[in-house]
């Protein structure tokens, strides 16, 4: 069985505080025009530092989901933890981050976006298509069983997390 280990510590984001309320409106009103034209972000930078991060805590996948803490529909710039990390600002998908690589998993709205802001670190995985796996079965297949899983588990919750046995 895969042991999940809930390491808040290492959740990041670009900004440790909220945003007022008018840069929230400037994210949504980024966010509602990005799309089809969308500029890549490049990652390396920021994959390397949280691959630093897991090196020392012995960790060996970290999931980066689009959730804040409340579910929210709209998210505050300063919890955009996967658009952070991955440069794909869609509203729903899921990053996984391993010592050597970097997945995106996201549904069929956001195929064309993922690809043209992705860069050269990630896969992507396109959700509902065949042979695609969620990222639980995917982190259950992909990891050995005494593989360690960093997860914030105010993002996730004990039900998700739970099956990557």
């Amino acid at each position: 069985m895969l042991r999940v280990r809930h390491l808040s510590r290492l959740s990041f984001s670009a900004s440790t505080k909220a945003p007022p309320a008018q840069s929230r409106i400037g994210a949504l009103s980024r966010r509602l025009t990005m799309g089809a034209g969308a500029q890549t972000v490049h990652t390396s930078e920021r994959l390397a530092k949280l691959r630093q991060l897991l090196a020392q805590e012995q960790v060996h996948a970290f999931v980066v989901p689009s959730e804040d803490q409340h579910s929210s529909e709209y998210l505050a710039g300063c919890d955009e933890r996967r658009a952070f990390i991955s440069g794909f600002n869609g509203s729903a998908g899921c990053a996984i981050i391993t010592p050597k690589d970097a997945f995106l998993f996201t549904d069929g709205r956001y195929f064309l976006q993922a690809e043209q802001q992705l860069d050269s670190n990630w896969t992507l995985m396109k959700q509902g298509l065949p042979d695609v796996p969620t990222w639980q079965d995917f982190l259950s297949k992909k990891l050995g069983p005494s593989s360690r899983i960093g997860i914030d588990a105010s993002l996730i919750s004990a039900g998700s997390s739970s099956h990557t046995r």
